[in-house]
């Protein structure tokens, strides 16, 4: 039916525009354990950890994705998606509809300043905007953060 198919056009386009948008990684922290790390620079104000999605019931969903439309993507995350979802026996990749974030659990792993207020980069956005349109804690850059740099709240 076409307006099922227009959906699944708009929940692929959603989904590949937030991956589009990955932009952090976990990697050792000389602070504590694992950390969150910016893969490329973020500027400020950028939302962290976002998903898609999510107005539709599409928690157990997956989108499909070929080769080429994963190849299409900035290096970063099609280097994740490559990383961590292996693909079928047609080539397509399976990724959750709601996009990577959610699987990763990359913001358990977000370290504190500590009270170093000069190290701190982002900041609970506690609109209720943000939180009634993800569903949890929604964390921003409060400054530009450069590649290689820890995120700390």
């Amino acid at each position: 039916d076409c307006e099922s198919e227009d959906e699944d056009k708009t929940l692929k386009q959603n989904l590949i525009r937030q991956l589009s948008m990955m932009n952090v990684r976990l990697a050792p922290s000389n602070i504590d354990g694992i950390g969150v790390f910016a893969a490329v620079d973020i500027p400020e104000g950028i939302t962290l950890f976002s998903t898609c999605n999510c107005n539709q019931d599409t928690s157990d969903q997956t989108i499909p994705l070929s080769a080429d439309e994963v190849d299409s993507l900035p290096s970063f995350p099609q280097k994740m998606v490559k990383n961590f979802l292996l693909p079928d026996d047609s080539g397509m990749r399976h990724i959750p509809a709601t996009g990577l974030h959610g699987l990763l659990g990359q913001s358990m792993y977000m370290n504190s300043s500590y009270g170093l207020a000069s190290r701190t980069n982002v900041a609970q956005d506690t609109s209720v905007d943000a939180v009634g349109s993800y569903g949890y804690t929604v964390f921003k850059t409060t400054k530009v953060v450069l590649e290689g740099e820890e995120l700390l709240w």
